[in-house]
């Protein structure tokens, strides 16, 4: 088989061990190809290049990183002064760049955004529900509790659990 003028054999695991093929002298093999096209050598370049400077900034990270030294203080206020807003685009279309003005737009902005609009019509939301509950169940639901169905559900609670919002716990209410 041929692959960009390159000659190669098809392979498995049992055929190459079985024909004698060793895979590092294959991966050597296709290493030293010369490459088809211009493109290819630009791209095996930068490839290199960008391995180099991970490798170099990976290098001076832990060398330096996570000591409170120059480089790290050096790091932080690099990092700081590119993340920094120094303006932001009012209404009007004008830029501002004071620091009070940039807080009162992004306070504007999220009030807006976060601003409740009132409740239009829900009737195409809820026209594809169905209804299951019919009036007499609705009254019922509805219906003030009596004094037996009071001492039921207190009966039924932890005693130490969630206070009333007096501050008394359950079991204050379960014994009086």
């Amino acid at each position: 088989m041929s692959i960009d003028g390159i000659q190669c054999e098809l392979w498995s695991n049992d055929v190459g061990s079985a024909n004698g093929l060793d895979l590092s002298q294959k991966d050597c093999e296709l290493e030293d190809a010369p490459i088809a096209s211009e493109e290819g050598k630009k791209d095996k370049e930068m490839d290199k290049e960008e391995r180099y400077w991970e490798q170099h900034a990976r290098v001076n990270w832990l060398k330096n990183g996570d000591k409170n030294t120059s480089f790290f203080q050096k790091f932080t206020s690099q990092r700081r002064h590119t993340n920094r807003i120094r303006g932001l685009k009012r209404s009007d279309g004008l830029i501002a760049t004071d620091r009070i003005e940039i807080g009162e737009i992004t306070r504007d902005y999220f009030s807006d955004l976060f601003d409740s609009r009132g409740i239009d019509n829900l009737d195409h939301i809820l026209s594809g529900v169905s209804c299951c509950i019919n009036d007499s169940m609705n009254q019922s639901l509805t219906s003030t509790y009596s004094k037996e169905e009071n001492k039921e559900a207190l009966k039924g609670m932890g005693p130490t659990k969630a206070s009333g919002s007096n501050g008394f716990p359950i079991v204050f209410y379960q014994k009086y």
